[in-house]
């Protein structure tokens, strides 16, 4: 079964973080999930792809592919492969030279940018629906991406043929690969046999070792406890059983006042704020002030990227802090005040959960 992209949720990751391993990438793709789409995202299925021409990751939201195993069940089907739409397109149609593949599902199309004949970028982007918009549009993206003129594009389903729309492109056969399917393993290969034993054995002596270290450190402490029999000394624990326990408090009060900020709409603006011509290069929210760093062709650039992150739902003012130049481009720096930022919570009481 091939899934539509109105399902999943797409991220391909910056090749200069060195994510070399699967185990990395899963993490940061995680993490970027939980990020964009909240807490929900932990438990969401997740594939990644990691080739010579690029690397990321795809998530199957929240309850569809259990649904769709009970509908198959309820009717008494089978499921052999559940995996997303563009992974077959690609598989299918990508050329070895650089293209730009586009699996138009209503509005929601898929991006591909491919070299080798391997996924390099993929995103989602709502394309307009009335036709003389379209190249507009498409001309956007182009530049978003930096691609050049000479990199063929290619339709693939989508609505019928309108007057100066690009030809859709049928595709010829669905071709399914194991490694983009959602009922196996999250992770792009297998431990061999003997490696996963092995890494079994080391977990058992770690967590051996663990239990002797933490049985010396109780008998320890049962020792320490029966020396410590003077009023003097039993005060100072006293004091510094308090201190510790309010030192715990104030830093779960931290935690969790963390948690609650308005991260994806932090994130939002701060990807509204760095696209096309501007390109970002660092991120940083403390609770209360958003502060970007980027570069840009020239200096309007920059305050036009500091207008539009003015303009973000959540933002009460953005200035350029820092701006100079960097060879050919111009490196910058705003910031932003988040009228949105969840103030601190007093040690006394405990904020609510992060929803």
């Amino acid at each position: 079964m091939l899934l539509s992209s109105e399902w999943l949720a797409v991220i391909t990751t910056n090749p200069a973080l060195g994510l070399r391993h699967a185990d990395e990438l899963q993490a940061h793709a995680r993490t970027q999930f939980e990020q964009y789409h909240g807490s929900e995202a932990h438990d969401w299925p997740l594939r990644l792809w990691q080739h010579a021409a690029g690397s990321g990751a795809t998530a199957l939201r929240g309850g569809v592919l259990a649904r769709l195993q009970a509908a198959a069940a309820a009717h008494g089907v089978r499921l052999l492969s559940v995996q997303p739409a563009w992974t077959a397109v690609v598989a299918a149609l990508a050329p070895t030279t650089p293209a730009l593949l586009l699996l138009a599902e209503g509005n929601l199309v898929t991006a591909i940018a491919t070299a080798r004949g391997q996924a390099q970028r993929v995103a989602l982007r709502r394309c307009p629906d009335a036709p003389g918009l379209r190249a507009t549009w498409l001309a956007d993206l182009r530049a978003e991406w930096s691609l050049d003129g000479d990199r063929p594009m290619v339709w693939v389903q989508g609505p019928p043929d309108s007057a100066g729309s690009p030809a859709m492109t049928a595709l010829p056969a669905w071709q399914l690969a194991t490694d983009s399917d959602f009922l196996t393993s999250a992770q792009p290969s297998r431990l061999p046999l003997l490696a996963a034993a092995a890494a079994l054995c080391v977990a058992l002596a770690a967590a051996l070792d663990t239990q002797a270290a933490w049985d010396a450190a109780q008998t320890a402490q049962q020792a320490l406890d029966t020396a410590q029999q003077t009023p003097a000394r039993a005060n100072t624990n006293a004091d510094a059983t308090g201190s510790a326990a309010a030192v715990s408090s104030e830093a779960e009060a931290r935690l969790l006042t963390a948690l609650r900020q308005p991260w994806p709409a932090v994130f939002a603006a701060a990807e509204a704020a760095t696209r096309t011509p501007t390109q970002g290069l660092l991120f940083d929210h403390d609770g209360r002030t958003l502060r970007l760093e980027a570069t840009a062709p020239d200096g309007p650039a920059a305050w036009q990227a500091a207008a539009t992150l003015g303009r973000q739902p959540g933002v009460s003012q953005a200035s350029v802090a820092h701006l100079q130049a960097d060879g050919p481009v111009v490196r910058f720096e705003l910031r932003a005040d988040w009228a949105a930022a969840a103030s601190p919570t007093p040690s006394t009481s405990r904020p609510e959960p992060a929803r």
